[in-house]
C-alpha cells in the first residue's frame, strides 16, 4: 500500500487500480467482520424474546378465537342461535373484506413505488452505457 501523497504520484494508473481494488477488498472484509462482530451477539440475544412475542401473539389470537363463540352465545339472548351465528360470520366477512381491500390497495401503492424505482435506476444504467 501506498504511503504518502508523493509515492501516490510516482505511481501508474495500473498500480493505483490495483490498489484501489486491494483497498476495497480490505474494507469490505473489515466491514463484514463489524458487523459479525456486532450483530450477531445481538440478534442471539434477542431470540428468546422473540420467541417469547410469538408465544404472546399465539396466545392473543386464541384468546381472539374464543371470542368468536362468546360473540355468539351473547347475541343468543336476543336472537335464535343461527341468526346469532350468522351475524357474527357477517361481521368477520365484512372485517376481512375491508381489511384485504386496504392491504391490496397499499401494496398496489408500494407496488407502483417499486417499479418507479426501477425505471429510474433503469434510465440511470442507460445513461452510464451511452458514456
Amino acid at each position: 500500500m501506498a504511503g504518502t501523497i508523493g509515492d501516490l504520484a510516482k505511481m501508474s494508473v495500473l498500480k493505483l487500480s490495483k490498489e484501489l481494488f486491494k483497498n476495497i477488498k480490505k474494507l469490505l472484509t473489515l466491514e463484514k467482520d463489524y458487523l459479525e462482530q456486532e450483530l450477531v451477539p445481538r440478534v442471539k440475544g434477542l431470540s428468546p424474546w422473540i420467541i417469547l412475542a410469538t408465544v404472546g401473539i399465539i396466545f392473543l389470537c386464541l384468546g381472539l378465537l374464543c371470542l368468536i363463540p362468546s360473540a355468539i352465545l351473547f347475541l343468543d339472548t336476543w336472537f335464535t342461535p343461527w341468526a346469532s351465528a350468522l351475524l357474527v360470520a357477517l361481521a368477520l366477512i365484512a372485517m376481512g373484506i375491508i381489511l384485504g381491500l386496504i392491504g391490496a390497495y397499499n401494496a398496489k401503492n408500494s407496488v407502483s413505488k417499486a417499479q418507479d424505482i426501477l425505471k429510474e435506476v433503469g434510465e440511470d444504467l442507460k445513461c452510464l452505457k451511452k458514456k
